[in-house]
């Protein structure tokens, strides 16, 4: 299913999951996605919390 069809919270999870398994560093996710730092660490904080939600995480 394309990203654009999803809930917000299940492109969030996906987002989060996306700078887990393809980025070493906040830098290189902002730098690939032409956000500041500051916005990736917000984003990647707001994704982190819909993926525990979404995925059961942490239950």
């Amino acid at each position: 299913m394309p990203i654009f069809n999803l809930p917000i919270r299940q492109t969030l999870a996906r987002i989060y999951l996306d700078w887990v398994n393809n980025f070493l560093t906040t830098a290189k996710f902002a730098a690939y996605y032409e956000i500041s730092e500051s916005k990736a660490h917000k984003l990647i904080k707001t994704a982190r919390a819909c993926a525990f939600r979404v995925y059961g995480w942490g239950v």
